[in-house]
């Protein structure tokens, strides 16, 4: 049925036979589907689109319905102008929705040829439509701020973002799960919270922006970012940044039985010393390596915790499926119950950090 009514939902957003000039269109470049808290009811959607031949103008629209076919036809009946998705750069959805469910939409969108698989994808602490009403100052258009934050932090190797084509891919694969930024309104700004971690399409559990650095760090696609420590230096605890990138990067799977495996993850960083808030005389030797021997520990131990985190959420938002998979045979793989396989995994981890450029602290 939901099949039916998506194809439906697909058709009725595209118009794709009618004409209509620039002015007679309502181009969205934002929405925010969140869970309706009226009975009956499923979705609860806000659009906004740019009024045309006027300068900074945002008009919003919104449906509470039952489904993606229905809340269309309410949104159509909202405006003179022809919604189109030509324009859409962000989606977000609320917590609730996302802990309900979010494949419907993600299929919808998949299956309409005239939404990219670029469209970037978020979850929006508490609901959607607060985070795409806000009022920023400088930033009228929320939709393409959103866009243009993600995308900055990616290409600055602090959060990666995550498109609808990604986060397809990993909902597809049966080796990882997906995961989203998480991001909240000020009212008067736009923040990123951290990420919200998925077991298939649902949400399952969120984790702050400062844990979501040790999921970076753990899985073999990012070879590169920055990472912030507390350490104890001389009996006083001093907060560094660091840059890093990632020279060696492997994961060991090692088969004790039919159902238990230990898996090794071995990292070598280049690290850069970007901050430092103590007075510590970081050019002398004994000094670099004290700090490099801490830093080395605490990565072990984060990322041990984050793993175990992991496996206590059941979700697999580093991959480690891909590696037991690619361990085994296909046969091998199907035959194994994975999500009572997970929890049991024993975790180690091997991490050795060089730390550069620390005699410019003096």
């Amino acid at each position: 049925m939901i099949r039916v009514l998506n194809i439906i939902f697909i058709f009725l957003l595209t118009g794709c036979m009618s004409n209509y000039g620039i002015d007679d269109l309502a181009m969205l470049s934002g929405v925010g589907f969140d869970a309706s808290e009226d009975e009956g009811k499923h979705f609860d959607i806000t659009t906004m689109y740019q009024i045309p031949s006027e300068t900074d103008v945002f008009e919003y629209l919104h449906a509470n319905a039952d489904s993606l076919m229905n809340a269309d036809i309410e949104l159509m009946s909202q405006t003179k102008r022809e919604v189109v998705n030509g324009q859409l750069r962000i989606s977000l959805f609320g917590e609730q929705l996302a802990k309900d469910g979010i494949f419907p939409i993600i299929l919808s969108f998949l299956r309409d040829p005239s939404i990219g698989p670029l469209v970037y994808l978020a979850v929006a602490k508490g609901t959607a439509k607060d985070v795409l009403v806000t009022q920023l100052k400088k930033e009228p258009n929320t939709g393409s701020y959103i866009q243009t934050m993600l995308e900055r932090l990616d290409e600055e190797d602090v959060y990666p973002s995550v498109n609808l084509l990604q986060f397809a891919r990993s909902y597809y694969d049966d080796g990882i799960d997906p995961y989203l930024p998480m991001i909240f309104s000020t009212k008067k700004n736009i923040v990123l919270e951290g990420i919200a971690l998925f077991k298939d399409d649902r949400m399952i559990t969120s984790i702050s922006k400062e844990k979501a650095i040790f999921i970076f760090l753990l899985s073999k696609e990012f070879k590169e970012g920055v990472v912030d420590l507390e350490i104890e230096l001389g009996g006083k605890k001093e907060n560094i940044h660091l840059s890093y990138v990632c020279t060696k990067h492997k994961i060991k799977v090692s088969k004790e039985n039919k159902n238990n495996f230990t898996v090794n993850f071995e990292l070598h960083l280049t690290g850069s010393l970007e901050g430092y808030s103590g007075d510590q005389t970081l050019s002398k030797d004994s000094v670099q390596k004290e700090i490099e021997s801490k830093v080395n520990t605490i990565l072990s131990s984060e990322m041990k915790g984050m793993l175990s985190f992991l496996q206590k959420h059941k979700v697999d938002t580093i991959g480690v499926g891909e590696s037991i998979r690619n361990s085994l045979s296909y046969e091998e793989w199907k035959n194994l119950n994975w999500d009572e396989v997970y929890p049991k995994i024993n975790f180690t981890t091997d991490v050795t950090m060089k730390i550069r450029n620390m005699s410019k602290f003096k």
